[in-house]
């Protein structure tokens, strides 16, 4: 909030105005277990049973029914990051198999990831391409625990950090971590742009 800078960003009928940096924050220990266990500060606005909620859309179940809704549907999202992680491929079996190997092997790779990214859609004035872009794991054989990066091309620090990150975390531990044996150690997330909104401003201040 002290050192962002102003920006005016989004569509043409969509003029937003924010405050953004761009950096890395590393969470481990206790922080991922907080994260794990959904325990969150007073101040969220994005809690309880609306957490709940969300991390239900990165399960398979979810994933499957907006899949089959019609296009036209009120109800269909433009996208959930569980529909670009399963859909046309399922990246998250082919992530997991890649852990696998390198736990009955012995190594760690740099080569296990999962993307979002659609070239054929998303790069060409999508009206709502996704935020996070890539999630990169690996295996470390010290602990057999995983080293997880999130990459985001756009953060919303104030309605959408801690929600993105418990049903994130929520679904490589569900997918992931437990069926492998192997627990989350480490949480990097990096962003190219990490905002606060003005209509957010006011509360934020306080907050801080």
């Amino acid at each position: 909030m002290e050192h962002g800078v102003n920006i005016n960003f989004g569509g043409p009928n969509e003029i937003k105005i924010a405050r953004e940096i761009s950096g890395t924050v590393v969470i481990e220990g206790e922080g991922v277990k907080q994260i794990l266990d959904r325990k969150l500060p007073p101040e969220v606005q994005f809690k309880g049973k609306a957490v709940d909620a969300y991390v239900e859309e990165y399960t398979y179940e979810f994933a499957q029914a907006q899949n089959d809704l019609p296009s036209d549907s009120n109800q269909k999202h433009p996208y959930t990051y569980m529909g670009r992680f399963i859909f046309p491929t399922d990246q998250i079996e082919s992530l997991k198999a890649g852990i696998k190997f390198q736990q009955e092997n012995k190594i760690m790779s740099n080569r296990v990831q999962m993307t979002t990214w659609h070239a054929e859609t998303d790069s060409y004035a999508s009206a709502s391409p996704p935020c996070l872009q890539r999630i990169w794991i690996r295996w470390n054989a010290d602990d057999n625990s995983l080293d997880i990066h999130l990459n985001w091309r756009s953060r919303d620090l104030f309605d959408a950090w801690t929600s993105n990150l418990i049903g994130i975390v929520w679904m490589i531990n569900e997918y992931i971590a437990e069926p492998l044996g192997c627990r989350i150690g480490r949480l990097v997330d990096n962003f190219d742009s990490l905002h606060i909104y003005d209509y957010n401003w006011d509360v934020a201040k306080k907050i801080k």
